[in-house]
C-alpha cells in the first residue's frame, strides 16, 4: 500500500511539472495557446512557401504530442488532437502553384517522399506510422507506412501546378483504403498502410547529423520535408530544395473522420469547423510566426530564416472577390475523316482547364463521353481537369459530312465527321457488305472496276481466280515475287500476272494438273467457296507474325454438317469456321444449323467479308 501511494504521489508531481512546461511552451520553442480564433469567413491571406528545404526553415511545424521536446509517453506526454491516424482521417486544403513557379521533384521512386512535400508526418527510420502528401510533376501523391514506394497512390488526369487554386482532399480509411479528390472529383484510389498509424511510441531521436540537431519526429510539418534529410545527411542543397513545396497553401482542415466517399461539389467558401475538426489552419494572421489552429489550442510555428524570408503571407486566396472562372482554355475536337457509314466512333479526348467552378458542357452532335464513360447525354456538368470526348454514329451515307459543336462554359469548338468516299454502287449503309467493302477500299486492298471514269464494285459478281489472286496478295500483304517459274497459262503480259506468280512463289496456289507434271492456273475460272478457304488459310498462315496465323481447328470446334472429315478442303474450311472468319448459310428457321456449300461460287461481296475478317481478328465471330 505504501509503495502504491508513493507511485501515485510521484506521478502527480510529474504531471504538475508537465503542466508548468506546457504553460511556458513558447519559451521552449513550441506553442500551445490559441492566440486567435479566426472565423470561417472569406480569408484575407494564404501562406506562400518558397521551396527552400534547408535550415528547418520555410515551413510550419505543429506538434502531435503535448510536449515535443520530451519523450512520448501515453500517460504523461501523450498525443494531442492533431495526432490523427488511429482511425480514418481526412486532410484537405487549397493549393496554388503560381505561373512561372517550378516544382522539380527529387525523383527516385513511386513514394510520396520523392516529391515536393506539402504535408509531412514522417518518422525517421523504418516505421509503419508514417504518412505524407506531396506534389509530383503536377500530380498529388499520398502515402503511408514504411514501404512508401508500395503504399503510395498518385492522381492523374489533372495538373494541379497550373497557376490555379485547387481544392485537395485526402482520405484514409482504417482499412487502408485511400482516395484523393481534386476539386471534388476522385483522381486516385488504392490501398495504403491500414490500422493505427498515429504517433504512439517513443521511436528514436530523429535525424541528427551534420547541421541538424532537432528531433522532428513528433511534428506535423507543412511545406517541407520535416527532417531536412538531403541538407543534413547529404549536404545537397538542390535535392533539399526539390524535396520542398514552392507555392501557396490555404485553409488546411484536418479531421479525425472520413469525410468523403464519393465525388462532391468543389467548396466555394472556407471549411467549417465541426466536432470532427482537429486542425483548422486558415493562415489569416497576416504577420508573425504563429499559424493559428482555429479548432483548438494546438497551434503551429511558422519558421523562417529571416523576418522577410519564406513562408510569407499572401493576399492571393481561393476566396477573393474575383468571380468564379467559368471560361475554360481553348480546346480542339479534331475533325474525323475516312470513316465507315453507320458506325459508332469516338473523337479525341480533350482536358478541361482554366476553370475553378462547375460549368455546363453541351454537344450538338452525338453524346458526351466524360472521363472515359459515355453519359448517353448531349449535356453534362464539368470541372477543371475533366476529360471529354464525343461519341456518335456516322452518317448512313458515304461521302457525307456531319457537323457538330462542343460548348464548355462560354468556349465552343466545331468539329466534323466525314464518311469515306466509297464505290459508286456502294453509297449507303443499306448496301449489303458495305462496311467490309469500303474498309478494304480505304486500306487499298480493292479498287473495283473503272467505268466511264468512275469506280464500281459489283458485289454480286462472282470472283475469278485472277481476281482472287489480287484479293489475297493485297489482303495478306504477300510480297511481290516473280522469280519462280510462272504458270504456263499466266505469262508476264497476262492479267494479274504479278499477283498470281507471287502467290505461286509463296506456295499459296498450286494450279490444276494438265499432265506431264504441268499445272495451269486458269485465271478466268470462278472461285468456289472451298477453293477460297484454301487460298485464305494458306495466305494468312504464310505471315511471319504468328499472331496473324489461322490455327488448325481444335477438337471442340464442330465442322459444318456438309464438310465432314475427308471432304475436300476440310482442314481449311473448318479452320476458318473455328477462327470466326466464315459462318455458312442457315438451313433452318432459327439459323442454328448452317451449311458451308463448298462447291458454290464466291461473290465479290462475300469475298470482302472473308478478307476483312481474316485481316482484322477483332471483327471475327465470337461464337463460330
Amino acid at each position: 500500500m505504501q509503495t502504491n501511494h508513493r507511485k501515485k504521489l510521484l506521478k502527480a508531481i510529474f504531471l504538475s511539472l508537465i503542466g508548468i512546461v506546457l504553460v511556458c511552451g513558447s519559451v521552449l520553442g513550441f506553442n500551445t495557446t490559441n492566440l486567435t480564433d479566426v472565423e470561417a469567413s472569406a480569408g484575407s491571406y494564404s501562406l506562400s512557401f518558397g521551396g527552400t528545404g534547408t535550415g528547418y526553415n520555410d515551413r510550419v511545424e505543429i506538434p502531435v504530442i503535448n510536449n515535443p521536446l520530451l519523450p512520448f509517453d501515453s500517460i504523461t506526454n501523450p498525443g494531442n488532437s492533431i495526432n490523427i491516424g488511429a482511425t480514418g482521417f481526412t486532410i484537405e486544403f487549397w493549393m496554388k502553384v503560381p505561373t512561372g513557379v517550378t516544382n522539380t521533384p527529387v525523383g527516385g521512386g513511386n513514394g510520396w517522399i520523392w516529391g515536393n512535400i506539402i504535408i509531412d508526418r514522417d518518422i525517421y527510420g523504418d516505421y509503419p506510422d508514417d504518412f505524407g502528401i506531396s506534389l509530383y510533376n503536377g500530380n498529388i501523391r499520398f502515402g503511408t507506412g514504411s514501404n512508401v514506394d508500395t503504399n503510395t497512390i498518385q492522381t492523374s488526369g489533372v495538373n494541379v501546378a497550373d497557376g490555379q487554386w485547387h481544392h485537395i482532399a485526402v482520405v484514409r480509411e482504417s482499412s487502408g483504403q485511400a482516395r484523393i479528390y481534386i476539386d471534388g472529383t476522385q483522381r486516385a484510389s488504392g490501398n495504403v498502410q491500414g490500422g493505427d498509424i498515429s504517433y504512439k511510441n517513443n521511436y528514436n531521436s530523429g535525424l541528427q547529423t551534420g547541421p541538424c540537431n532537432r528531433n522532428m519526429n513528433p511534428y506535423l510539418v507543412f511545406g517541407a520535408e520535416k527532417h531536412d534529410y538531403f541538407w543534413c545527411a547529404e549536404s545537397d542543397v538542390t535535392k533539399a530544395k526539390n524535396n520542398a513545396y514552392n507555392g501557396l497553401l490555404d485553409d488546411v482542415r484536418i479531421s479525425n473522420t472520413v469525410r468523403y466517399s464519393s465525388n462532391f461539389t468543389r467548396p466555394t467558401a472556407p471549411h467549417q469547423i465541426d466536432a470532427n475538426t482537429v486542425g483548422m489552419f486558415r493562415f489569416d494572421e497576416g504577420s508573425g510566426n504563429i499559424a493559428t489552429n482555429s479548432a483548438n489550442s494546438v497551434n503551429g510555428e511558422i519558421r523562417r530564416a529571416s523576418p522577410s524570408a519564406f513562408p510569407t503571407f499572401s493576399t492571393d486566396t481561393p476566396f477573393g472577390s474575383a468571380p468564379a472562372g467559368t471560361t475554360p482554355d481553348p480546346f480542339d475536337i479534331q475533325n474525323m475523316t475516312n470513316q465507315l457509314a453507320d458506325t459508332v466512333v469516338t473523337t479525341n479526348a480533350i482536358t478541361i482547364t482554366g476553370i475553378n467552378t462547375t460549368v455546363n458542357a453541351t454537344t450538338t452532335l452525338g453524346t458526351i463521353v466524360k472521363n472515359g464513360t459515355n453519359t448517353n447525354q448531349t449535356s453534362t456538368t464539368v470541372v477543371n481537369g475533366d476529360n471529354l470526348a464525343i461519341r456518335l454514329t456516322t452518317s448512313p451515307n458515304y461521302s457525307t459530312t456531319l457537323n457538330g459543336t462542343l460548348t464548355v462554359g462560354t468556349v465552343s469548338d466545331n468539329f466534323s465527321v466525314t464518311t469515306i468516299e466509297c464505290f459508286e454502287d456502294v453509297q449507303s449503309a443499306s448496301i449489303p457488305f458495305h462496311k467490309t467493302i469500303c474498309n478494304l477500299k480505304k486500306n487499298g486492298v480493292i479498287h473495283g472496276y473503272l467505268i466511264d471514269g468512275k469506280r464500281y464494285y459489283k458485289s454480286s459478281n462472282h470472283v475469278t481466280r485472277g481476281e482472287m489472286a489480287k484479293f489475297i496478295k493485297n489482303g495478306a500483304n504477300i510480297p511481290t515475287n516473280t522469280t519462280c517459274q510462272s504458270f504456263p497459262d499466266v505469262q508476264p503480259d497476262a492479267p494479274f500476272y504479278e499477283e498470281i506468280t507471287s502467290l505461286k512463289c509463296a506456295n499459296i496456289v498450286q494450279g490444276y494438273p494438265v499432265g506431264n507434271g504441268i499445272r495451269h492456273y486458269r485465271l478466268s475460272n470462278n472461285v468456289t467457296r472451298g477453293e477460297m478457304a484454301a487460298f485464305i488459310f494458306r495466305a494468312f498462315n504464310n505471315n511471319s507474325d504468328p499472331n496473324d496465323n489461322i490455327p488448325i481447328p481444335p477438337d471442340q470446334c464442330q465442322p459444318f454438317p456438309d464438310v465432314q472429315p475427308g471432304a475436300p478442303f476440310y482442314t481449311e474450311i473448318t479452320s476458318l469456321k473455328c477462327a470466326g472468319i466464315i459462318r455458312g448459310y442457315p438451313v433452318n428457321e432459327d439459323g442454328s444449323i448452317r451449311h458451308y456449300k463448298p462447291s458454290n461460287n464466291v461473290t465479290r461481296g462475300e469475298m470482302s467479308v472473308f478478307i476483312d475478317k481474316a485481316r482484322n481478328p477483332d471483327t471475327r465471330e465470337t461464337n463460330p
